[in-house]
């Protein structure tokens, strides 16, 4: 049995004594371990980690910088919206000039939209009101007064006021040696009203002359057209707007002219309107419009 003395200096000895190889590799050992990780990974050199020292999936969100993630130019780097999950981006992060976003705007009622911004937002703007045409392609011969001919007309929506136009074009044609008065009137009205409805009068005179040369002329082809015009407020059920003509013959007359009208028939919507026109009838004797006329002439006979 070792007397303690004796034991205590025989430690000392050894403690005092060089370590081994051995006692070095296990003590490195120890101490790689222990801290060798933290160590490993403050001591690592600058762009020392690549792609083959990073394992698949190890980057995860929180360890990704604000903004890293964007559009690469590189084209070995375009590969930048592979790593942004489908459907995660919202209206903040996206290119506003290469996308449009949801279009979350609304009109009011009477408007339109007429723009559409990148952000969404809608312009708008009142929306054009609704018109309606109809034309008499084909001119209608016209029969004398009383009875009125009718030349075309059109059906107006319900719920709906409109400014209802039209323009009756006359014709008259005459016989070589025809004279006379002719008087043709147009009305334009919307259904039986007898206040939505307006007429005008138009003349034509076929007579003889002699110029200075000793001819006797005629005219015996003319024109004129009739501007009609006429407001109708709102009505429940669909009314029609139509156009009649009717002629008459004065004076001296001989021969028989043909006398026809052609016209259109416009509508366009309108707010209510609380006041109509009544019947209006131009004094004769208007001006035709400005048509060359056709004349013949003959030769007067030597007394």
């Amino acid at each position: 049995m070792l007397h303690p003395r004796s034991l205590g200096g025989r430690i000392g000895s050894i403690v005092r004594r060089r370590p081994s190889p051995a006692m070095v590799v296990a003590l490195l050992a120890l101490f790689l371990a222990a801290g060798g990780a933290s160590y490993a990974a403050t001591a690592l050199p600058a762009n020392s980690v690549g792609t083959a020292q990073i394992r698949n999936s190890a980057v995860t969100n929180p360890k990704i910088a604000n903004g890293a993630v964007g559009n690469f130019k590189l084209a070995s780097e375009a590969v930048g919206f592979r790593k942004i999950i489908p459907g995660t981006v919202g209206a903040v992060r996206v290119n506003k000039n290469a996308v449009q976003l949801r279009v979350g705007g609304t009109c009011a009622a009477g408007q339109a939209m007429v723009a559409v911004l990148n952000t969404g937002k809608v312009t708008c703007a009142a929306t054009s009101p609704a018109e309606f045409n109809g034309g008499q392609t084909n001119p209608v011969v016209l029969g004398n007064a009383p009875t009125n001919t009718p030349v075309t007309g059109i059906s107006l929506n319900p719920n709906s006021a409109y400014l209802v136009t039209a323009n009756p074009q006359i014709e008259v044609q005459a016989a070589s040696g025809a004279r006379g008065h002719v008087q043709v009137s147009c009305t334009l009205g919307i259904g039986g009203s007898t206040t939505a409805t307006q007429t005008r009068t138009v003349s034509f005179d076929l007579g003889f002359g002699i110029s200075g040369g000793g001819t006797v002329t005629a005219t015996l082809h003319q024109f004129a057209t009739l501007p009609l015009q006429v407001t109708t407020s709102s009505n429940t059920i669909a009314q029609p707007a139509q156009v009649t003509c009717v002629r008459q013959l004065s004076g001296d007359f001989i021969g028989n002219p043909t006398v026809t009208a052609a016209s259109n028939v416009t509508a366009v919507a309108t707010a209510t309107n609380t006041s109509l026109p009544t019947t209006v009838n131009p004094p004769t004797g208007t001006t035709p419009a400005p048509t060359p006329p056709t004349t013949t002439t003959a030769t007067t006979p030597t007394p």
